[in-house]
């Protein structure tokens, strides 16, 4: 995989903007990264669950003394933990979402070109240079005249490699041809 033909565009200096319209937009799919963040939060909260029945337990079942302290200050801080652990599941969850959904990668085919836009980094790679695009298992290839490639192996929501190649390679072909 070489990428020294494609164009990295600065955020400060260049805008993405610039050059052609957006004919197909695709986002890399968070599934994965989203399953993380609400197991992990489950998790969590599951525990923080426990944590209260057992302290309901400990209060409902137990003779407990309510005017000796060291019995109620054990029920409460179990309780405290469980209610401070459910609380910090959901939290757990909603930060790890919040970090999947505002992250910026996609790729955008365009009237010029393919732009990629990974965080901060953005690549573009003129339809003119491209001699084919292609799906090669999970990866679409763009292949450019002199024989390099421009490999995408992310998984792309809503669509495969092979429907994305062919989607590719058609817009690829009425940009040269001024059809779009």
């Amino acid at each position: 995989m070489d990428r020294s033909l494609t164009q990295a565009l600065d955020e400060d200096d260049d805008d993405h903007l610039v050059g052609g319209r957006i004919v197909g937009w695709y986002r890399v799919d968070p599934t994965r990264r989203l399953g993380r963040a609400l197991a992990s939060g489950a998790a969590v909260m599951t525990l923080g669950s426990v944590v209260m029945a057992l302290s309901f337990a400990r209060l409902g079942h137990a003779a407990i003394d309510f005017y000796a302290q060291e019995s109620l200050l054990l029920a409460f801080a179990i309780g405290g933990l469980g209610l401070g652990t459910i609380v910090g599941g959901g939290v757990l969850a909603i930060v790890g979402l919040r970090g999947v959904l505002a992250e910026e990668r996609y790729l955008a085919l365009r009237t010029d070109g393919a732009y990629l836009r990974d965080g901060a980094r953005r690549e573009i790679l003129l339809w003119a240079d491209v001699a084919e695009v292609r799906a090669e298992g999970r990866a679409v290839v763009f292949e450019r005249h002199d024989g390099t490639t421009w490999v995408r192996d992310e998984a792309f929501a809503g669509i495969d490699a092979t429907a994305l190649a062919r989607h590719a390679a058609d817009v690829r072909g009425k940009a040269l041809f001024g059809l779009l």
